[in-house]
């Protein structure tokens, strides 16, 4: 099961990366770090050449795909394998020291323009140190989208949990996943969303218990004695009152369960589509705080055991709002990491 969902993510990266029809947004993604952009894939909507030329670009003419060891660009003439030799922090982001797969002897570089809010502008890409340099612009997310996702996807800052087990019954719809250091963003249509179950059981044991008899020794009231008295009238005369019925009595006993629940659409090459369902049965939950996260860090942790001794972390900004969630095989992040 879980093979089959590491199969299907990293196919849509694959995919995304040599045939994305999709532009990538400047709002999709906040890069605290370098390492954040590890498996990103940037797809620009304009590009230009500084006082030569500047043209916009249809979804997926151009793409450029981070991984841990090479820059993979698609697109014209600039198509190839980059190996980057070096990464640097610089005052406008990164920059990536590039060579060419194919000839060693060919040095270029990519500079990642960062805005305050820590999203990525524009790339600037160099293919050869006598190459000139081009300008790729990422395009602002349309309003129309803005509208639909808003209401569809949790946001970083929406769900708050007072308690640790204030999770229960809640639903997060995630923006992101990253699946082995692959990263793909998610459509309102792919229906993705994960669920914190719990389940109440209660069953009624029932115990029969005979009314007790008062020992013959014990004084008995003046409205005990008309009573017998009564009974033994009736008895003498053949109508003997029926016995009280046997008191029952009730325990509760209640059983709760946890679950929790991803749900997720499968779109086949023959573009069949199923509905998956995954069930993790929960043990235990255990909370976690670092004192030392610093502001946008994620500060709190609860730690999920599954049945099958397996772990499943969400993490918590420092205003105990949802921030992401790593499961066993990928990460889910929340809209507005």
């Amino acid at each position: 099961m879980n093979k089959l969902l590491h199969t299907f993510f990293f196919l849509c990266f694959v995919i995304s990366l040599n045939a994305q029809n999709k532009f990538t947004y400047i709002e999709d993604r906040v890069f605290h770090t370098y390492n954040d952009m590890i498996g990103y894939n940037f797809v620009p909507k304009a590009m230009e050449i500084p006082r030569e030329y500047d043209e916009d670009l249809n979804a997926g003419e151009y793409s450029f795909g981070i991984t841990r060891a090479n820059l993979y660009v698609d697109g014209g003439e600039l198509k190839g394998v980059y190996n980057i030799n070096n990464s640097d922090s610089q005052d406008y982001g990164f920059k990536l020291v590039l060579m060419n797969a194919r000839d060693p002897t060919s040095l270029g570089h990519l500079k990642i323009i960062v805005n305050k809010n820590k999203q990525v502008d524009a790339l600037i890409f160099k293919k050869d140190r006598d190459e000139k340099e081009i300008i790729f612009f990422l395009a602002q997310t349309p309003e129309r989208l803005i509208e639909r996702e808003e209401v569809y996807f949790t946001d970083k800052f929406e769900i708050k949990l007072e308690a640790t087990d204030s999770i229960w019954n809640k639903t997060i719809r995630p923006f992101f996943v990253v699946e082995n250091k692959f990263q793909d963003r998610l459509e309102v249509n792919d229906s993705t969303s994960v669920t914190f179950i719990e389940t109440i059981k209660i069953t009624e044991k029932k115990k029969r218990v005979k009314k007790k008899k008062k020992n013959k020794k014990e004084e008995l009231t003046e409205e005990e004695i008309m009573m017998e008295e009564d009974k033994a009238a009736m008895k003498a005369l053949g109508l003997e009152d029926e016995e009280d019925d046997p008191k029952e009595n009730i325990k509760l006993k209640i059983d709760k369960s946890y679950f929790i629940e991803i749900k997720q659409k499968l779109k086949y090459d023959n573009g069949t589509v199923e509905d998956m369902v995954w069930n993790y049965p929960i043990k235990k939950v255990v909370e976690r705080e670092d004192e030392q996260a610093e502001p946008g860090q994620n500060r709190y942790e609860l730690d999920f055991t599954t049945n099958k001794g397996d772990h499943i972390y969400l993490y918590m900004t420092g205003r105990r709002t949802i921030s992401s969630m790593q499961f066993i095989d990928r990460k889910f992040l929340m809209r507005g990491n």
